[in-house]
This record gives structure tokens, sequence and C-alpha cells, in this order.
């Protein structure tokens, strides 16, 4: 029986407006470690993101208003409601749009049961 993580998972995609962001978006993925988010590598094509269960997403607002020259973009898929929100944080201003999750928002989801989250697969 998979284990209770929590009713909400966020995944986190962190990306620099100019290609000198590398080390900007070094220290973003480096702050939300230390806050508890846990850092995923693609290990084939080393394209890496943040997840955490139960995410506090003011934390990503706050991040977003401080690094104008970033893009934030978070994944939360709701496991008892099957609703997915996004939300965009570019340049200060904050973006939020929910609906039911679904193929066409771009990511998938292997269930093994309704009452847990499990990963959302890239």
């Amino acid at each position: 029986m998979p284990e209770d993580h929590g009713t909400t998972l966020t995944r986190l995609f962190v990306t620099a407006t100019q290609w000198f962001g590398r080390t900007s978006v070094n220290e973003a993925f480096a702050e939300f470690v230390q806050a508890g988010w846990e850092e995923r590598r693609d290990p084939v094509t080393g394209f890496r993101c943040l997840e955490q269960f139960d995410a506090d997403i003011d934390m990503v607002r706050r991040a977003a208003k401080r690094n104008p020259g970033m893009m934030f973009t978070c994944y939360t898929l709701s496991c008892e409601t099957d609703r997915m929100m996004l939300n965009i944080g570019f340049g200060g201003a904050w973006l939020s749009k929910t609906r039911l999750f679904s193929d066409a928002v771009g990511v998938y989801a292997a269930r093994t049961d309704h009452r847990y989250v499990s990963t959302i697969e890239l």
C-alpha cells in the first residue's frame, strides 16, 4: 500500500528568462531544497524540477516577486478532487488557473489508489 504523503503534490519548474540566468536558477533550487522541497532530475536529459507534498504556494509567490528575471511554474494536483491548479509567476506577476486533471495539461499521473497522490510523470 502506498505511503500517505499528503493531499496535494506540487511540481515546480524554475526557468530563467535570460541565457545567463543559470546561477539564479541554481540559487532558487537551493533555497527551495533548504525549505523541504525535493529535487527531481531526468537521468537522460538532465532536466530538473522540484516537488513537495502539500506545498506552500505563497513561498513560490514570494520567490517570483524577488526574482523578476525568472519564471516559476507550478502544477498542483489534488488527489481528493482530481483538480489541477497551474500557477505561473513571471516578473512579479502571478497567474492561476484551476481545471479538472486531464492529459491535456501536459503531464500524466499514475494512480494506485484515489486516496493517495502519486508522482506526476514528466
